[in-house]
């Protein structure tokens, strides 16, 4: 087909720029000598008229023919003509499009020959380039002589591809039904459906890489949201739905649509520490001496089995244990020990060993929670009596089972369930004896519906709702993780308070991109907090280094522990600064120096526990980098 239009278009540009043409001639193409069919004919006319036949065949018989007819008027009009005859010789099909010297276009295709009385089977008009590329069309469909309605498409003006921008699809009433955008590549980047018979947005889909992103689905009117959906990577969504213009409860979903429970997997807010490379240690941050039991997950809250887990106790010594198929290990906790710090996957852990008073056999009590805390968040439940055993233990939150992901005797580590929002009951049960109730707030944070996408130099305002409070509560606004947007005010801000509890925030687009949004309770243990831990553990460990470094007699030895007591208060130094650049919303500093300060970390046990200098040297050395970085 290529080759016959290629060969076409070399006759007509022929006629059409004035080369000398006999009166009239015939150019027939050679037949194969395996293939005895009719051949493909061209015959050009003196008036510059060029009709090209090609024959149709099946199993060897002659079913058809194919006719185009090319010619130009006076005024530069060229008219061409395809006709679809059968095997008598008759017109079953043609279709005739007309352009203008100056690339508009018109063309019907009909049922029967081009002057006859048959039904229309589709009509379109259109514009092309100075060089023939198509700028844009609009065609009509029929049934039975009636429209069907009409598809408009626009083109990428500098591809030779007929490559579409945009496809709009009309009913045969003139409203729209829908339309779909493309980038330059052919990728589908968003879509919008309308309502019947009006012009009014029912559901508008961005799509990213093929995949959608998020979807947001309008009233009749076409103007207030009813519910927002937004997607994993593994196809589940959120869906929120919407009431007079007010988001309500989220609820997750798998990507079979089906709702997803607080004890299926889900993802949950992971402690920054270090560089995560795909699992975290979720231990509690104050344990007693004695069977301690920790978890390890992948970042979306898969847990890892099998996985081996180094903890250290600084100068006291260290050990290595591996997760079972539960992702869970327990570590009996030594005597001597002032501070644990745990390191799987570049992802670090601290807890403070604090010796508490118990009494056994007695029933579980409550001695501390936070204030308030959001659905997935990570709450550290501190107390006495409870057992070392996760499954030993029963937390409710509102009612709800909270998943117990690590225990000790005084701390037992949750991740908050979906439940109603506002104060709510906390109770622990430990091998059949029930805590008296305490309270916290359970407080949801979600962001409005908005695009996904960004072009160079656009700036929107994005609203987070605070859901479960009147009162203002202080929130951690972050920079968006990717490069190419950045938001104001960020740091730590205070929500509005009142009815509509909210927290507006602009972000800007420094070049094209998508953006993450990231917002976190300030006075829950965020990241902040917890690089103030870290930075207590680093501080601890920095005097057990110098402490254990007096009464070493070996010289190299002593060296290396009061080198590994250098890095440590390096490291807490590093943290305290991680600290103070998440509350300032500069997540970017914050992370080279949790980095950085991870790596001092390294280099201390390094130095202290291994004894390698040269493994310590290096960790400092990388460390040394990041802070540079930072500065």
């Amino acid at each position: 087909m290529k080759s016959r239009m290629i060969n076409q278009i070399i006759a007509v540009a022929a006629i059409f720029l004035g080369a000398s043409i006999a009166p009239a001639w015939t150019l027939v193409a050679s037949a194969s000598p395996q293939d005895p069919m009719e051949p493909t004919t061209e015959k050009v006319d003196a008036d510059g008229t060029v009709t090209r036949t090609e024959p149709q065949y099946s199993g060897g018989k002659k079913i058809g023919e194919i006719k185009t007819t090319t010619s130009r008027d006076k005024k530069g009009n060229v008219t061409e003509t395809t006709e679809v005859k059968n095997g008598k010789g008759e017109t079953t099909k043609s279709t005739t499009k007309v352009t203008d010297p100056n690339g508009r276009w018109k063309e019907t295709t009909k049922e029967g020959p081009p002057n006859g009385k048959g039904k229309p089977i589709s009509t379109a008009e259109g514009q092309n380039d100075a060089k023939g590329r198509k700028m844009f069309e609009e065609r009509t469909g029929y049934e039975n002589g009636k429209p069907t309605g009409k598809t408009r498409t626009e083109y990428y003006p500098s591809r030779d591809d007929d490559h579409p921008s945009k496809v709009e699809e009309f009913a045969p009433n003139g409203t729209r039904k829908k339309t779909t955008e493309y980038d330059y590549e052919g990728n589908k980047t968003s879509e919008t459906e309308y309502w019947d018979n009006s012009n009014n947005k029912k559901k508008v889909t961005t799509y990213k890489d093929g995949k959608p992103v998020d979807e947001t689905y309008y009233d009749k009117g076409g103007t207030r949201i009813e519910k927002t959906r937004v997607y994993d990577e593994d196809g589940g969504y959120t869906e929120t739905p919407y009431k007079n213009g007010k988001p309500g409860k989220p609820v997750k979903y798998d990507k079979n649509g089906k709702p997803v429970s607080d004890d299926d997997k889900r993802r949950m807010h992971v402690p920054t520490g270090a560089s995560l490379s795909g699992a975290v240690v979720m231990m509690p941050d104050r344990v007693a001496p004695g069977p301690m039991t920790f978890s390890v997950a992948s970042l979306n809250g898969e847990v890892i089995a099998g996985q081996e887990v180094t903890l250290s106790g600084g100068a006291a010594g260290s050990t290595t244990v591996t997760t079972d198929e539960n992702g869970q290990a327990t570590l009996d906790v030594p005597s001597e020990w002032k501070t644990i710090t745990a390191r799987v996957a570049g992802s670090v852990a601290t807890a403070l060993v604090v010796d508490m008073m118990t009494s056994d056999g007695g029933r579980p009590v409550i001695d501390n929670l936070p204030s308030r805390t959001t659905p997935g968040g990570i709450v550290n439940v501190h107390g006495r009596n409870f057992s070392a055993v996760p499954s030993d233990n029963v937390v409710t939150i509102g009612g709800q089972n909270a998943r117990v992901v690590a225990a000790s005797s005084n701390t037992l580590t949750v991740l908050a369930p979906r439940t109603s929002t506002g104060n709510v009951p906390v109770e622990v049960t430990t091998n059949g004896q029930h805590s008296a109730r305490s309270t916290l707030e359970m407080i949801e944070l979600s962001w409005d519906a908005g695009p996904s996408t960004l072009v160079s130099g656009q700036t929107i305002t994005r609203m987070l709702r605070v859901t479960g409070t009147t009162k203002q509560v202080p929130i951690l606004i972050e920079d968006p993780p990717s490069d190419s947007a950045t938001a104001t005010p960020r740091g730590r801000l205070l929500s509005s308070g009142g009815a509509n509890n909210v927290v507006p925030v602009k972000i800007h687009a420094s070049h094209a991109g998508g953006y993450g949004l990231n917002a976190t309770l300030a006075d829950s243990e965020g990241p902040a907090e917890v690089d103030r831990r870290n930075a207590e553990v680093s501080r601890a460990d920095a005097a057990g280094w110098r402490e254990s470094a007096k009464g070493d007699t070996n010289e190299r030895s002593r060296q290396n522990k009061l080198r590994a007591a250098a890095n440590a208060d390096k490291a807490a130094d590093d943290w305290e600064r991680a600290a103070k650049a998440r509350e300032a919303g500069d997540s970017k500093k914050a992370e080279l120096l949790e980095k950085a300060a991870a790596l001092r970390d390294k280099a201390a046990n390094e130095f202290g526990s291994s004894n390698d200098a040269e493994a310590g040297e290096k960790a400092a050395k990388e460390a040394g980098s990041l802070e540079g970085q930072a500065n």
